[in-house]
């Protein structure tokens, strides 16, 4: 399944580099199992039993756009994301090291939720971040990635 969903992404990955009539795409990657979601609700109280985690194609231009310049990203101390970075999202969240919910008030009443995902190797710090919960009746609830950065280990 794990190579199933890397051809997906790769596939998705490519259509986001050549898509001039900007069309939308999503991927459900996996469905969040009880044990995950346990974990994400003892961590931040956010229930996501249920949920798929998905990524689309914006998520990834978005991505590539603000993170995936490496001249840039070595002057705020982090690594340009690359194709190989979103094949191992499955992997980063399935294997979180850490888990937080921020929450920002936008204009008067609307607050974000945002879950942030990270993740050690050997030399990088992933992060997941704002991750869009759709919750609408009759839709599928998903997590959707927005963004992610790596920040160099020092």
């Amino acid at each position: 399944m794990k190579e199933d969903i890397r051809l997906q992404i790769s596939a998705l990955y490519e259509f986001a580099l050549n898509n001039p009539r900007n069309e939308y795409q999503v991927i459900d990657m996996f469905m969040i199992d009880t044990a995950l979601s346990q974990k994400i609700l003892e961590k931040t109280g956010i229930d996501v039993d249920g949920f798929w985690v998905s990524i689309d194609n914006y998520s990834i231009v978005h991505t590539l756009f603000r993170h995936g310049n490496p001249a840039k990203e070595a002057l705020h101390g982090q690594v340009a994301v690359t194709k190989a970075d979103f094949l191992a999202i499955p992997d980063i969240i399935l294997s979180m090291d850490n888990i937080v919910l921020d929450v920002k008030k936008q204009g008067k009443s609307m607050i974000k939720e945002t879950l942030i995902f990270t993740k050690e190797t050997d030399n990088c710090h992933y992060v997941l971040k704002e991750i869009r919960r759709v919750t609408k009746k009759g839709k599928i609830n998903r997590l959707i990635l927005q963004t992610m950065y790596i920040r160099r280990k020092t």
